[in-house]
């Protein structure tokens, strides 16, 4: 019989699981949901191939309640995952290389609509959301009332249907586990979250006109924990944000968005001004003898100076932070083309709003822990998450040639 390797296989697992058992309901783990679904109950396969930045089918239609496998395909060039969440579940695959697959049982026992989405930072808000909507009548594409597995056996005895919920319990025990375990390892766990901002410009840049004192008013106003004081070659304007913060709870980290000659490269935690001009191995240097952290904005903006591709992979093992969000691009394109490159060479994730106007301040965050030293933060950085809050650009541009013409008005006036 085909079954029989699995009802051998159940019983080594029910001595360990019945112990379970007995400690799962005072410990409080078991299924999400607190049901008990049989092996009678038809367990369905529901595949789903996700790429650059769709699911497909990004609605799956189930005519009923019960257990269901889901199995993702990655189709894309970029790590993707996927996730099944509501009505008290909350399932999902670890990473998914491209070409690879991963898949998951979840107990899907209330009708109505569950998330689908991938958890991976950014791409549910670039496209990779969908839904499963359980015991309706719409039957769109992706249905699964006929994929592929088969009910249990109807002959089969009651020790092989407990030993069926005895393994599925414990799989949903040790999957707790593992969540646990990976957030008692984050040494920064009992911090508070805050939101920051680590790309800005204050009237010390060339090209921006916002006093230091109104941008800190502004960023604690809109409810910002830390931000990052990054001018145009110049470290004057950090060095003041440095000082007037000192009785705020703002947290400020002082640095420079230094011309390279192969594009711009912001230091982050630095405490001197590092001059334009110089090649990018040396301005990294420069910043890593101050103790800073190198910091790659806007890395594909082309309607700017940026580093070759040569340049880049060259240097690519020494940043420490890759900006993956910049509120002021033009075209969202080149923001995503960030986030595929980090996540394919697995770099830090960074986002900025690259504010010239108090108005743009905030559109690009990132959420993260809360740091108070340069270690602190890299290791906060690398669960964060990227918040976008995008305005218009033109509007944004247009403040900001409104502030420049008034500047060049008020110093004429001067002399």
């Amino acid at each position: 019989m085909p079954a029989a390797p699995h009802r051998r296989l159940r019983h080594p697992i029910l001595l360990v699981a019945a112990a379970l058992l007995v400690i799962v309901p005072a410990t409080g783990c078991g299924s999400d949901d607190g049901s008990s679904a049989s092996s009678s109950d038809a367990r369905k396969t529901i595949e789903v191939h996700l790429s650059e930045y769709k699911l497909d089918p990004s609605r799956v239609s189930i005519d009923a309640p019960g257990t269901y496998t889901f199995k993702a395909v990655n189709d894309g060039q970029s790590v993707h995952a996927l996730e099944v969440e509501g009505h008290g579940v909350e399932e999902e695959t670890e990473d998914i290389q491209p070409g690879e697959t991963a898949e998951f049982t979840v107990d899907l026992q209330a009708a109505g609509d569950y998330e689908l989405y991938c958890p991976v930072d950014g791409h549910r808000g670039l496209g990779m959301d969908g839904s499963v909507d359980v015991g309706g009548t719409g039957a769109g594409a992706g249905a699964t009332t006929g994929a592929s597995g088969e009910s249990g056996e109807s002959g089969e005895d009651d020790d092989g249907r407990l030993g069926d919920e005895l393994e599925r319990l414990y799989a949903s025990v040790l999957r707790k586990r593992r969540v646990k375990a990976a957030r008692a390892a984050d040494p920064l766990a009992d911090r508070p979250m805050i939101l920051a901002d680590l790309h800005m410009h204050t009237e010390h840049s060339h090209d921006c006109a916002v006093p230091v004192e109104d941008l800190l008013d502004h960023a604690e106003r809109i409810g910002l924990g830390a931000i990052a004081v990054t001018d145009h070659n110049v470290f004057s304007g950090a060095e003041e944000a440095v000082e007037l913060a000192r009785a705020r709870d703002l947290v400020v980290i002082p640095g420079e968005e230094v011309k390279t000659d192969a594009g711009e490269v912001i230091g982050l935690f630095i405490h001197e001004e590092i001059p334009r001009g110089l090649s990018m191995g040396d301005t990294i240097a420069a910043i890593r003898e101050q103790g800073g952290i190198v910091y790659l904005p806007h890395p594909f903006d082309r309607l700017h100076t940026i580093p070759d591709p040569g340049t880049l992979h060259r240097h690519l093992a020494e940043i420490d932070v890759f900006e993956v969000y910049n509120a002021r691009l033009l075209l969202e394109s080149m923001n995503e083309e960030a986030l595929r490159f980090a996540r394919k060479y697995n770099l830090t994730m960074g986002a900025g709003s690259d504010a010239h106007v108090l108005q743009g301040v905030g559109t690009g965050l990132v959420r993260l822990r809360s740091f108070e030293t340069p270690e602190e933060f890299l290791i906060s950085l690398r669960s964060a998450e990227i918040v976008r809050r995008p305005k218009s650009l033109l509007y944004l541009q247009g403040l900001k040639w409104v502030a420049q013409a008034r500047e060049r008005r008020t110093k004429a006036s001067v002399r």
